[in-house]
């Protein structure tokens, strides 16, 4: 019975359309995978039919209404976990499933801090799926994309790798299964063809197959494992899942480095369940920390070994080897791609793992020589052979269609007798025979390409000299077949004879030719000739983790194929009728030019250079010309690519030419409708004016606006109840206001809500219930970034400089300074108790109640008498110190906060702690504006409790301080100052404990900033025993690597130690986090036995967001960097996420933290190889809009100063150091990272020391460059950590702006 509702239940899921089970569906069907049983199969396609046919298939609003209400929040252990409830079917307690993770501890010895931690990381994902769904349904799609699901790295790995150990297939069987798992398509397809009428259907052919595979015919295997895999998965309990789950992240929890080998992972994992799963459920009682000990720790010193080697003193010392030598992450990752290499997995004492029982192999794992498993599987060496290996196509492209336009051309030097009064042509069949000769040049490059993989790719690994050479001999096949017919047609037929077969099979070889080069143009070099070649299992196990590629849409593949058919179209249009025919006449000339009288020079005391001085010139000729045919390709793509994202600005209506007025006129309306979930009670005008109200205040907060411009954008209750718009919104048609009006001198504030406006005009995606939002987790790596800046720092004048960097910030933020002073004043006059009273101020009534600061002393009015002459002008000299320095005694924590204004316009740590705590600010702020009926009953300390604990469930700050252990006595007070500023920032770091002078072990420790005890230690919460150091890299990456097991939720932004955030920007979190498109969960149909392919798209992976930066307004040479910088990640990168081609740089963009965890992490750690760790997060990205922010005015007046300042010029030294970087890199190879400090350019050095020292590094020549080094203004960081650049620019502000990586 069982079989046969599988079958229907398939068949009618593909006849109806892909079942959508929305999350309001409370039939019968939501429990069919909890039974133990199956129902009976007419009442099940009765459930599908209604639900599929009746209600439609967008039912987010009932979906998002039916959720646990926030009374559930109490102040006990369950407020942790308020989602997951008996209230919400939760089929299992959370103390249930903490027995679980205990059970399988004891079974596997794995340390009682990772069983904490890790039960608390499940929890709280489970907690933040149940918040919008059932969570019967949270924990099955948990289990999904871990374990189950068709996108889980698991099941691909299982399907690819480890099914082959026990199941015989062939390719054949594997196409065939990957083709038949896009069911919906084919199957529907089938039924609509074969059943005209309903009643007379016939069987399908799919239906065949699912019939074989319920009566264990002979059909495919893969799809019986398939069914025998969904059917087990239909039969587990949750208990079973949670086993699964828990097993997988306490392995992942203690893996260390390991984690970055994600199919390493997945091995480990089938080993301990198999072994978990074994009858004896008791096991041996192993040693404590035996999983640790003897299944990572093997593992980690392998890596360690490759890398480091222990000097006789105890000391381990890095091995200088080149890293063609070094069997790296993505090599040992690479050995579990092949069942025969894990097949072959030798002990030390030679026997076969695989021979081994199941249900021991775990106990064998210790046993394992590692060194004789794992070899290199790529070769990473510096080398000039890449650009015909790795550039193939752009050779293939250019010299191609070069020879055509020249061969066409010049005719002259394949003309028998050519006579330049005649201008007689070749027979007609020689002329096309010469032009189609260029059908050679795709394959030779090919073969040249395929020589030189050989010094890349070893071939020890599985198929890969069979792949190889099978497309060099299909290259040499095309290379003969289009070389034939020329050499029959220039070889065997005269050159001055014409021949009409000789005609034809020119014309046929020209086509030849061109089929040839569109071939090899668009078909990359590992797909050549795939349908011809002996497909083998490798290269698609392969493809499944290296080449799974998200499809892209029609729309992505038209603008795609617009875009470049522009770029070439506009290249070889302008390079044939302005190149190529321009030296078509002068060819003629050379070509038959003859010298007749020569005599000898006196230097060369032959002939011969002047005899062959035409055919010299004319190489020299067309070898100019091939150069330059390669030049402006670049400058085509550049140009297309603006005009392209220009169109795509318009598209989404977003413009330079759009006026303030036309963008502020609909921005309360789309605040709501953006913002603010649309069933949100209380009236629009007070949903609105609480969000834009706790914007305006939060600038005021931040010194970015004065009291007075605070006034005129707020939004005022009156006494009768109603709400009075600003005048900002009230005067936007009177053509006489403009934002200086409003913004008089607040420039960054005026940016910023202009940005706002931008943004939020754009289509995003429909704000969910903010009780619905997913949990999330800000991940901040630090290593040595300045915490606080310290008053000897910002007052200090350094070496050479005549300017403090107090100075410089007040010169480079004057307005805020201003307003800064004046509320030190303020608080001065009125007392510290007052003044934090007023920076709480969340309302106009509030701010009312402030002193005017603006256009008058806050002290008195100066009178006509002298005497109030004369006290004015004490009041003046008396204010001094507050302009100076921005305090006028010295109370502590008066000086504090000049340290928090400049470190707030430094790159700090304190700075992008502040920025991204808003995200708690903006959650408290979105919960009290859509559920005022749940709190308004409340005391003020309850509100405020209870939004803390609200907060707490959906948003985590986690910051890895690496260095925390070593920070000396300045640095552990400015952490102080920082956790106590921010209570709820979690903080962890990697613990060094010394067991001897040559031993040591490593934790990694999350504190408990709650807890200080009376040494001023702070308490521990989490501390897991590493199996070595894990930093083996440059640092960044295995410092994230090191704090992500605590991270807490399904999401993840990466944010580096030197950016900012704003309220305004956390407030669409909402809208950010939907884009992951994961908020309708039905994740049962994928358990369904016999559905296959019910997964219609590929899971989201990133969110990208943009960044500004904000050195454009200290000086030219800062506004030409951030200048490129918009324009590579905000106008380059619109067009290339439109056709499918950008690549995301890692942050500040968010990362679905479940897909990223279980395929590496979220970066890459090997040293000295990848520099740009974080860059490998970023794959094949999607953009769905960003803003422009500079108008037409402010652009010329930027160009202006670029010409005026001989910027170009000094892009010419630049470009020079890069060369010479490029230079030095191939000639002398390593590449080491180089910290560029985190301070401003405020220190002038000799001029003979900082620049020309730089000339003769550079080796720039006498000439414009010298002038543009002695008029360029040059500095160097204050604070400089070893790096010679003039200017830092810092990153700052992601600002969202909806890409999505698939």
């Amino acid at each position: 019975m069982a079989n046969t509702f599988a079958l229907m239940v398939a068949c009618e899921i593909m006849k109806h359309g892909s079942m959508v089970l929305n999350l309001a569906f409370e039939t019968e069907v939501d429990k069919l995978l909890f039974r133990k049983q199956p129902p009976e199969p007419f009442f099940v396609l009765a459930a599908i039919k209604k639900q599929t046919m009746e209600q439609p298939p967008n039912t987010k609003e009932e979906t998002m209404d039916d959720l646990p209400s926030s009374d559930s929040i109490a102040s006990n252990d369950k407020a942790l976990y308020p989602n997951w409830c008996h209230r919400n079917q939760a089929p299992i307690s959370a103390e249930a499933i903490k027995t679980q993770f205990e059970n399988l501890a004891r079974r596997f010895q794995f340390q009682h801090s990772n069983v904490e931690n890790m039960h608390e990381y499940l929890m709280c994902q489970l907690n933040s799926r149940a918040s919008r769904t059932s969570c019967q349904q949270a924990l099955l799609s948990i289990h999904r994309d871990y374990i189950g699901g068709d996108n889980a790295n698991y099941k691909r790995w299982y399907f690819a790798v480890w099914s082959a150990l026990e199941t015989n297939y062939s390719v054949k069987d594997w196409t065939e299964y990957k083709s038949f798992k896009n069911l919906q398509t084919r199957l529907g397809a089938v039924i609509a063809a074969t059943a005209p009428v309903e009643e007379e259907r016939p069987q399908s052919k799919c239906s065949d197959i699912f019939s074989e595979v319920l009566d264990g015919g002979t059909c495919n295997p893969l799809l019986q494992l398939e069914y025998k895999w969904k059917f087990d998965l239909y039969n587990a309990s949750e208990i079973e899942y949670i086993q699964q789950i828990a097993l997988y992240l306490m392995i992942w929890g203690e893996a260390n480095n390991v984690r970055f080998l994600p199919e390493g992972i997945c091995f480990i994992f089938k080993i301990c369940w198999d072994h978990w799963k074994s009858e004896n459920k008791k096991g041996i009682l192993l040693p404590i920390n035996y999983f640790l000990d003897q299944v990572i720790t093997p593992l980690y010193q392998y890596i360690r070994s490759q890398k480091y080697q222990k000097t006789t003193s105890g000391v381990w010392k890095r091995r200088n080897l080149r890293h063609d030598k070094i069997i790296s992450y993505d090599d040992m990752n690479q050995f579990f791609w092949h069942p025969d290499l894990i097949r072959n997995i030798k002990l030390k004492n030679g026997d076969i793992l695989y021979n081994v029982s199941k249900e021991v192999r775990f106990l064998h794992l210790h046993l394992i020589d590692w060194d004789k498993c794992f070899f290199k599987t790529y070769r990473e060496v510096r080398s000039w052979n890449h650009l015909i290996t790795n550039f193939g196509r752009v050779w293939i492209i250019h010299i191609t269609m070069f020879w055509f336009f020249t061969a066409y051309n010049l005719p002259t030097l394949y003309t028998v007798n050519y006579s330049q009064l005649l201008n007689n042509p070749p027979p007609p069949q020689v002329q096309l025979s010469m032009v189609a000769l260029a059908g050679v040049i795709p394959p030779i490059m090919t073969i040249w390409g395929i020589f030189f993989e050989f010094t890349f790719i070893p071939m020890r690994f599985p198929g890969t000299l069979a792949s190889t050479l099978g497309r060099l001999f299909y290259c040499v096949v095309i290379l003969l077949i289009n070389l034939g017919p020329g050499v029959y047609t220039l070889w065997f037929i005269p050159l001055t004879v014409y021949s009409i077969h000789g005609y034809w099979i020119s014309v046929v070889q020209f086509f030849t030719a061109v089929a040839t080069l569109v071939y090899f143009a668009i078909t990359p070099p590992a797909k050549l000739f795939g349908s011809l070649l002996r497909q083998n299992m490798n290269s698609n196990r392969t493809n499944e983790f290296a080449a799974t590629f998200a499809p892209l849409d029609r729309k992505g593949q038209i603008n795609s194929l617009i875009l470049w058919i522009c770029v070439f179209g506009a290249k070889f249009t302008e390079s044939y009728f302005f190149l190529t025919l321009s030296f078509r006449d002068p060819i003629r000339v050379v070509a038959i030019m003859a010298t007749n009288r020569c005599h000898s020079d006196s230097l060369i005391s032959t002939k011969w250079l002047c005899a062959n001085q035409p055919k010299i010139i004319l190489v020299l000729l067309i070898l100019t010309d091939f150069v330059l045919f390669f030049l402006d390709t670049y400058l085509w793509y550049i140009i297309c690519n603006c005009l392209f994202s220009i169109l795509l600005s318009l598209h989404l209506g977003i413009s330079v030419l759009t006026p303030w007025r036309n963008i502020f006129l609909r921005l309360p309306e789309r605040i709501l409708s953006k913002i603010v979930y649309k069933k949100a009670p209380g009236s629009p005008a007070s949903l609105i004016s609480l969000i834009w109200n706790a914007i305006i205040i939060s600038m005021f907060r931040e010194h970015l606006l004065s009291v007075e411009q605070t006034r005129k954008l707020l939004f005022i209750d009156l006494s009768d109840g109603n709400i009075r718009p600003p005048v900002f919104f009230v005067f936007q048609d009177d053509a006489s206001f403009s934002l200086k009006d409003f913004f008089v001198c607040g420039k960054e504030a005026e940016r910023r809500i202009t940005f706002l406006a931008h943004s939020i005009s754009t289509s995003i995606e429909e704000p969910l219930p903010v009780k619905a939002l997913p949990m999330f987790t800000v991940l901040v790596p630090h290593y040595s970034e300045k915490i606080i800046l310290s008053l000897k720092e910002i007052l200090k004048q350094p070496h050479q400089s005549r300017i403090s960097l107090l100075e410089y910030l007040k010169q480079l933020h004057r307005e805020e300074w201003n307003v800064f002073v004046k509320d030190s004043k303020t608080l001065h006059k009125f007392g510290e108790g007052d003044f934090e009273e007023s920076h709480e101020a969340n309302s106009y009534n509030d701010i009312a109640k402030l002193p005017d600061t603006e256009g008058r002393d806050i002290y008195a009015s100066v009178g006509s008498g002298k005497e109030d002459l004369s006290q004015f002008m004490q009041n003046e000299i008396n204010d001094i110190p507050y302009y100076c320095v921005g305090f006028k005694d010295s109370d502590s924590f008066k000086p504090l906060r000049t340290r928090i204004w400049a470190s707030l316009r430094c790159q700090t740590l304190y700075r992008t702690i502040s920025g991204f705590t808003n995200y708690q600010t903006a959650l408290k702020i979105l919960y009290q504006a859509e559920n005022k009926e749940e709190i308004q009953y409340l005391l003020a300390e309850e509100v405020e409790e209870h939004l803390d604990q609200f907060s707490r469930t959906k948003f985590q700050l986690l910051v890895s301080m690496q260095k925390f252990q070593s920070f000396n006595e300045t640095e552990l007070e400015d952490a102080k100052s920082l956790f106590q500023a921010f209570p709820l920032l979690k903080a962890c770091y990697l613990e060094e404990e010394k067991m001897s002078v040559e031993e040591s072990t490593y934790y990694s420790t999350l504190l408990d900033t709650s807890r200080v005890n009376e040494e001023g230690n702070y308490g521990v919460k989490y501390r897991i025993k590493l199996s070595g150091n894990p930093i083996l890299g440059d640092g960044k990456a295995d410092n994230q690597n090191n704090a992500i097991i605590f991270s807490r939720g399904e999401y993840l932004q990466t944010i580096d130690a030197n950016q900012d955030n704003y309220l305004e920007e956390c407030l669409k979190i909402k809208s950010v986090l939907a884009e992951f498109e994961e908020l309708r969960i039905d994740a049962l149909v994928e358990y369904l036995p016999g559905s296959i392919g019910c997964v219609e798209q590929s899971q989201v992976a990133i969110v990208g967001a943009r960044e500004y930066i904000y050195s454009e307004n200290i000086g030219v040479l800062g506004d030409v960097a951030a200048a490129k910088e918009q324009t590579f990640g905000t106008l380059f990168a619109r067009t290339l996420a439109a056709i499918g081609a950008k690549l995301h740089y890692g942050h500040p963009d968010f990362l679905n933290l479940i897909f990223m965890t279980t395929r590496g992490g979220i970066s890459k750690a090997t040293r000295e190889l990848h520099l740009n760790e974080d860059i490998y997060a970023g794959m094949n990205a999607i953009s769905r809009g960003e803003s422009m922010e500079k108008g037409i005015k402010r652009t010329a007046t930027r160009i202006w100063k670029h010409l005026v300042s001989l910027t170009p010029l000094f892009e010419v030294f630049v470009c020079n150091i890069y060369a010479e970087s490029l230079r030095r890199n191939i000639t002398y190879g390593g590449a080491t990272y180089i910290p560029t400090g985190r301070g401003f350019a405020i220190i002038v050095p000799p001029i003979l020391d900082a620049q020309f020292k730089l000339v003769d590094k550079t080796k720039v020549r006498l000439g414009p460059q010298i002038s543009t080094l002695v008029f360029q203004p040059v500095g160097q960081n204050y604070n400089d950590t070893g790096s010679n650049a003039p200017l830092n620019i810092p990153r700052q502000k992601p600002s969202y702006t909806m890409t999505t990586i698939r």
